[in-house]
């Protein structure tokens, strides 16, 4: 079976080997703040690629990205083009277009980075780039934030913008059953709190089976304002 396998790129060598070496030095050299903010004003620039098509058409991108990254077969210029795209769709469904530094959050969150952002700086908003594009890879994702009334209203305010990139959205509080919770989190983004996530996993461990796969697993973790005293968005 083992031979059957592909055989992976060829390592550089010679003058390629230390061209490549050189390169990655110097990429280690420039502050993660600049590579990100650097590929946000891509991502800004392609605005003018989207902002005068109708909403049929954007609509119709939107699939075109879930078959993309649903197969693995997209390249990081198909991720900025996503980011674009979602950026885009938060304009026309709730008014608010993420500025360049919002969108640098957001790739640094898909690149599994913890981002801190002050207050006011947009959260919320940022968080939703990295969860689109976790929901078209078909991961889903979990939006954790403080408290139930901020995971639902997210879920309401933030869902518009996932409903017309054709993903579900769902929130959990505490006041939900067993059913209920498992639908939720059967959505592409869930938006819940650390409390009832955690509780949810103990409860999944000691229903010994007939409540097991209550929680579906963290592929995707994006958690809004952790910490204390220090708003921070994490993503796993």
């Amino acid at each position: 079976m083992l031979a059957h396998r592909t055989q992976g790129k060829e390592l550089p060598k010679g003058a390629d080997a230390a061209w490549d070496a050189a390169v990655g030095i110097a990429s280690s050299l420039v502050p993660r703040r600049t590579h990100f903010l650097r590929q946000a004003r891509q991502v800004v620039a392609l605005e003018a690629d989207y902002v005068d098509l109708p909403d049929d058409r954007l609509r119709e991108i939107t699939g075109e990205f879930r078959d993309l990254f649903r197969c693995g077969r997209d390249t990081h210029q198909d991720l900025l083009r996503a980011f674009a795209v979602v950026r885009e769709i938060a304009f026309r469904q709730i008014g608010e277009r993420p500025f360049e530094v919002q969108v640098a959050g957001a790739l640094s969150l898909h690149a599994g980075c913890i981002t801190e952002m002050a207050t006011g700086e947009g959260k919320t908003l940022t968080a939703t780039m990295p969860a689109a594009v976790a929901g078209w890879q078909g991961k889903g994702c979990h939006i954790i934030t403080v408290n139930d009334y901020l995971a639902q209203r997210d879920a309401e305010w933030m869902g518009r913008i996932y409903n017309f990139c054709g993903l579900t959205c769902a929130h959990i509080d505490g006041e939900m059953d067993p059913p209920g919770r498992r639908s939720a989190y059967r959505a592409d983004i869930t938006y819940c709190t650390n409390k009832e996530v955690t509780a949810d996993f103990l409860r999944d461990r000691l229903a010994l089976g007939r409540l097991r796969g209550l929680s579906s697993a963290l592929l995707a973790k994006i958690a809004d304002g952790a910490g204390s005293g220090t708003d921070r968005v994490v993503q796993r």
